[in-house]
């Protein structure tokens, strides 16, 4: 009788739930209505509440092109803050995972 293959134990890292850390995030922050998550590729890990996945390839390339601009090494941490009279949109790429809030205008 043959024996069945030994099984392998799941050593890859665990990711946190970015879907659910998203609608916390959006639920308990005072003014953000939408986070949007990206990978190195563009391509959206998590979209909740305003922001849209097909933003996620246009989230990646701001921020590489303000890292760019900047001249600031791959190791550093760059925010990219877009405002208008509606509210604004916090941008930042950390670790090969480009992150985008949206948050409403302050009355």
């Amino acid at each position: 009788m043959q024996q069945p293959p030994p099984r392998v134990a799941n050593t890859a890292p665990s990711q946190p739930d970015l879907p659910q850390t998203a609608s916390t995030l959006i639920s308990s922050e005072e003014g953000v209505n939408g986070i949007l998550c990206a990978d190195a590729r563009g391509l959206c890990l998590a979209a909740k509440g305003c922001s849209q996945a097909h933003m996620a390839g246009y989230l990646r390339s701001i921020v590489d092109n303000a890292v760019d601009l900047l001249g600031a090494p791959s190791s550093e941490h760059c925010i990219v803050c877009v405002e208008s009279a509606s509210g604004k949109i916090l941008l930042t790429g950390q670790q090969q995972t480009y992150t985008a809030i949206f948050k409403t205008a302050a009355p």
